[in-house]
């Protein structure tokens, strides 16, 4: 799919933040500069007041939440320091944008800690 990706595609999207380099390689070696493409990358989002709330959150969401991989580790997770830095970690590595599945509290709150600490401050 990277090779048709490479030579067809405006854009790709990246299934999980842990694939982005072996991705990004793929579609050079294919002869695609990943630099011409719009980058996006899948990530679950855990978010909490602090890194205990995300944990806390986390053990809510269940055991659906790490079908992607360990949520703590590899996506954007934690406190609102430690997710701007996974965010601005996915950017430096090449992301343009991040498609962000919320996870472990309701939509309306976790849409609202990530506007008003996260995003707000990257």
């Amino acid at each position: 799919m990277l090779e048709l990706t490479a030579r067809k595609a405006d854009g790709w999207n990246c299934p999980l933040p842990s694939a982005l380099e072996t991705g990004l390689a793929a579609l050079a070696r294919a002869g695609r500069d990943p630099r011409t493409l719009d980058v996006s990358v899948f990530a679950i989002a855990v978010l909490g007041a602090n890194d205990a709330d995300a944990r806390r959150a986390l053990e809510r969401a269940g055991p659906t939440a790490q079908l992607f991989g360990d949520v703590e580790t590899e996506h954007v997770f934690g406190g609102p320091a430690r997710a701007r830095e996974r965010i601005a970690d996915l950017a430096r590595r090449g992301a343009r944008e991040i498609v962000l599945d919320l996870r472990g509290r309701p939509v309306d709150e976790a849409v609202d800690l990530l506007a008003r600490e996260v995003v707000r401050a990257l």
